[in-house]
């Protein structure tokens, strides 16, 4: 938690894990209290939510009383930005959260994503950001924060007005090889507020109002998870003769054995950033495949190509992006990076892979396993003429029976030249007698786009209610607040702010460490953590993420 007295004098607690419960119903954020009988130490050297010298921590015999008809003499939010290249590197245990601002150019959907070292997937959603410099910020949400994320209305005001956000309580990950920011349950944003630092940004866009882009976020959306309860189960033979003009968007149950990859299939390709599709190298950069996308930076992204059977119908499965990953149970960097020194960065490892055709172990060691799958018909069969038709895997839903694995390798024998979910090749699979060694895994370096980006300003910022006019309205509300009024300034203008319940349980007490744990699956390092190491993790945070929750104001006594 964090507490602000009437001058705006910032300090964070921690309420230990054992007594949580003791003031969980006691404690909202937005309100005030009188808070006696607590202990006072040394800052924490991790996960500090706000700086200062010290820290409170509660204990059974801490008193709070809550002080009614005081909330507008008090500051309602606290931050302290960080220029996007002044971010500091992706840490497992980082000294503080960071809070940055920028107006809002990218929405995705909220999607479930399914990592490799959690056994059930997580809400995801990304947001993109710029600063007045241009430069953009990926920020990703997490589980209930992701979903209480309004895009929907994000995207209908960014139509007419630009928007303008402040995220507090986020830290700082490695994402496809470039710097963001992740927030979960310690997260808060601040969207249009009357706020100093957003009305000078409104200010420096001179009356433009950058487009708002819905990002296409590999994954499912609810709406999707839902559609998929009652899926019609298929055999291969049923598949192949399906009426693709019919069914071209239905998705089925099939369960098949992988038998062998497809020949003349990259198992990677780059991937546009915009709409994920091809992106072809274009001098120094990327263009991409369609010439409707104006895209113009990729990255890479599985695209495993299998031939599946049931033993009597053959036919091709692709597995892209997450479902590659949870097929393997590895990021896609990982293989790449096999037989590359740890300084290698991501342009040296994409240019040593487009020379390398060879099929890694790792793919061929999945051979001869029979899954269940959900399927559906892949674009790949509007763009040939063969008729051969190619599904698409949307989730892996189960392996069936008694596994067995291949040991064969492959190498290609001549040059691919096609990647993405469009491009073929007439490279020809050849099996190799022993597999080529894998040199150790190693952690890559820190890889960023953002290292050389100017500053965009601001000292700690501790900001009152009223900045002009009456006293604002309060919006008595259990969710957060994601739209506000219009930016305005001067006399008459009406803030509106909200009481928020701060999250309940063990996503308290949790609420960094889960920020750690989903920042492991993006961060682009061979390292992942076991649920032993989270504990110790967890052990060694203690309860910092209780106090990564914003403002609860404190009463002068």
């Amino acid at each position: 938690m964090v507490f602000l007295d009437a001058e705006g004098n910032r300090m964070y607690a921690e309420v230990p894990e054992k007594i949580v419960d003791q003031f969980m119903a006691t404690i909202r954020e937005g309100h005030v209290y009188d808070i006696r009988k607590f202990f006072v130490f040394p800052k924490k050297y991790v996960f500090r939510p706000v700086d200062g010298k010290v820290m409170i921590k509660f204990t059974r015999y801490t008193s709070v009383v809550e002080r009614t008809g005081l909330d507008a003499l008090f500051p309602f939010c606290t931050y302290e930005l960080t220029p996007f290249g002044q971010l500091p590197k992706p840490s497992d245990m980082p000294e503080r959260f960071s809070d940055v601002l920028g107006v809002i150019t990218g929405v995705s959907d909220a999607v479930q994503y399914h990592s490799a070292s959690r056994s059930e997937p997580s809400t995801k959603r990304i947001i993109h950001i710029k600063d007045l410099s241009g430069n953009q910020l990926s920020v990703i949400l997490w589980g209930e924060t992701a979903a209480g994320f309004d895009g929907a209305g994000i995207m209908e005001l960014g139509k007419t007005e630009p928007i303008i956000a402040i995220f507090v309580g986020t830290l700082v990950k490695s994402y496809d090889g470039r710097r963001g920011v992740s927030g979960s349950a310690a997260c808060r944003w601040y969207i249009n507020e009357n706020l100093p630092d957003i009305v000078n940004f409104h200010r420096g866009l001179r009356g433009q109002v950058p487009v708002i882009e819905h990002i296409h976020l590999p994954g499912q959306t609810t709406a999707e998870i839902q559609a998929q309860v009652n899926l019609e189960t298929k055999t291969l033979e049923e598949l192949v003769t399906i009426d693709i003009f019919e069914f071209r968007d239905a998705r089925f149950y099939c369960t098949a054995t992988l038998a062998k990859p497809s020949p003349g299939q990259r198992w990677w390709f780059s991937s546009c950033t915009t709409c994920h599709k091809t992106a072809l190298l274009s001098g120094s950069g990327y263009k991409c495949s369609d010439p409707e996308c104006l895209g113009t930076d990729a990255l890479p992204r599985y695209k495993i190509c299998f031939v599946v059977t049931d033993g009597e119908t053959e036919a091709e499965f692709v597995f892209f992006d997450r479902v590659g990953r949870e097929l393997l149970g590895l990021p896609l960097i990982t293989l790449l990076r096999h037989g590359h020194a740890p300084g290698a960065t991501l342009a040296q490892v994409l240019e040593a892979a487009r020379g390398n055709d060879s099929v890694p172990k790792e793919i061929t060691s999945v051979l001869s396993r029979q899954f269940r799958f959900v399927v559906s018909i892949s674009n790949k069969i509007y763009g040939t003429e063969d008729g051969n038709l190619s599904f698409q895997v949307h989730r892996i839903e189960a392996p069936v029976g008694k596994q067995s694995q291949s040991s064969v390798f492959y190498r290609a024998s001549t040059s691919a030249s096609g990647s993405g979910p469009d491009s073929s090749s007439s490279a020809v699979l050849m099996p190799v007698d022993q597999p080529s060694e894998i040199p150790p895994k190693s952690v890559s370096p820190d890889l960023t786009a953002h290292d050389n980006l100017s500053p965009q300003s601001t000292p700690p910022s501790v900001t009152k209610p009223p900045l002009a006019g009456a006293l604002p309205a309060v919006i008595e509300s259990n969710v957060r607040r994601n739209l506000f009024p219009p930016l305005t300034a001067g006399p008459g203008t009406d803030v509106f702010h909200e009481k928020v319940s701060l999250p309940m349980g063990e996503g308290l007490l949790a609420s960094a460490a889960e920020d750690a744990a989903h920042g492991t699956e993006m961060v682009e390092q061979d390292a992942v953590l076991t649920s032993q190491d989270k504990k110790k993790q967890r052990a060694k945070v203690s309860t910092p993420a209780g106090a990564s929750l914003p403002v609860v104001k404190k009463s002068k006594k």
